[in-house]
């Protein structure tokens, strides 16, 4: 029964360390603080060695060396700007869109419940939804474990 076990943990870290292999693009902790000029807005992570562009249709928004998104230099938000804009960050083939938020409303931290399954059709406690909790900027994620 141990080998069995034993086995089953093994095959489980190699699922996983496979799993892992494929591109993350995400960005952490994103919002956009208001009359601050070039705020820095988030930080761009990625598992990928390619460079990372962005594209911003509002024409607010650059990437930095580091990683970071910020405002362009000069360039702020105030209570009467619009509440959010979308921006796509793109390394190599691998493309994601994030919609920033003005900093006005948006301190409650999101915690994914089994994972973030449910606009993706994922299943619940699975790496996919465990994987997408993280791209969409949850605080953390509560999975259930069986043995």
């Amino acid at each position: 029964m141990k080998k069995v076990i034993l086995l089953f943990v093994l095959l489980s870290v190699c699922f996983i360390h496979t799993y892992s292999q494929n591109q993350l693009l995400v960005l952490d902790n994103y919002t956009i603080p208001l009359n601050n000029k070039g705020a820095v807005v988030g930080k761009v992570i990625s598992t990928g060695n390619e460079k990372i562009t962005l594209k911003d249709p509002s024409g607010l928004f650059e990437i930095d060396k580091e990683k970071n998104i910020k405002l362009k230099k000069g360039k702020q938000l105030t209570a009467n700007s619009p509440i959010s804009y979308k921006i796509i960050l793109k390394e190599g083939k691998n493309e994601k869109s994030f919609e920033l938020v003005k900093d006005e409303f948006l301190h409650n931290k999101v915690i994914a419940h089994r994972g973030a399954w449910k606009d993706r059709d994922f299943s619940h406690n699975s790496m996919s939804s465990l994987k997408h909790a993280v791209e969409i900027g949850c605080e953390g994620s509560e999975l259930d474990v069986w043995m």
